[in-house]
C-alpha cells in the first residue's frame, strides 16, 4: 500500500551473465543465456525501478548501471520511481479533468438564461373538487 509505494529499492538475488555483461533476475533470461551456455554468477545486486524521461517507458536496473538511452524513443534522460505504484507529484490540471464532466447533485439546479434556476415558480390550477375534501363528523 502507502508504505510499498514508498520502496524505492530493493537487495535481490541475481544473476550476472559474463558474455552478455549485464545484471539480471528473470528465470525467462536465465534459461535463455543457459540454452546459448554463457557463463552465470549468481550475486546480489540493488534493484530499482527508472522511467525514461521522453515517453514514460520503465525499466528495472541492478546496481544502479542505467541504459545509455531508452530502448523505446532513444532518450537519455531518466528519472527514478517507487518500485510498485507511481511517483507521487503534484497533480497537474490534465490529471483533474473528469471524464463524464462535472457531476451536478439536481438535474433541475441548472440554471437556463431567461429563466428561475431550480422550479418554475407558477402557481397550480385551483382543485374543481377540494370542496368534496372536507371533514364530515360523524
Amino acid at each position: 500500500s502507502e508504505q510499498m509505494a514508498a520502496v524505492m529499492s530493493v537487495n535481490v538475488s541475481a544473476w550476472k551473465c559474463q558474455e552478455c555483461k549485464i545484471t539480471f533476475d528473470s528465470s525467462r533470461r536465465h534459461s535463455d543465456c543457459i540454452s546459448r551456455n554463457h557463463s552465470l554468477t549468481v550475486c546480489k545486486a540493488v534493484k530499482t525501478k527508472w522511467e525514461c524521461i521522453e515517453c514514460k517507458v520503465s525499466v528495472n536496473v541492478f546496481d544502479r548501471d542505467l541504459p545509455e538511452s531508452c530502448h523505446a524513443c532513444g532518450g537519455k534522460g531518466w528519472r527514478q520511481l517507487p518500485l510498485q505504484g507511481k511517483a507521487r507529484t503534484a497533480p497537474m490540471e490534465r490529471d483533474l479533468l473528469l471524464p463524464r464532466g462535472e457531476e451536478l447533485p439536481f438535474l433541475n439546479s441548472i440554471s437556463i438564461p431567461g429563466r428561475a434556476a431550480g422550479r418554475d415558480h407558477t402557481r397550480e390550477d385551483v382543485d374543481p373538487y377540494s370542496a368534496l375534501n372536507h371533514n364530515v363528523a360523524g
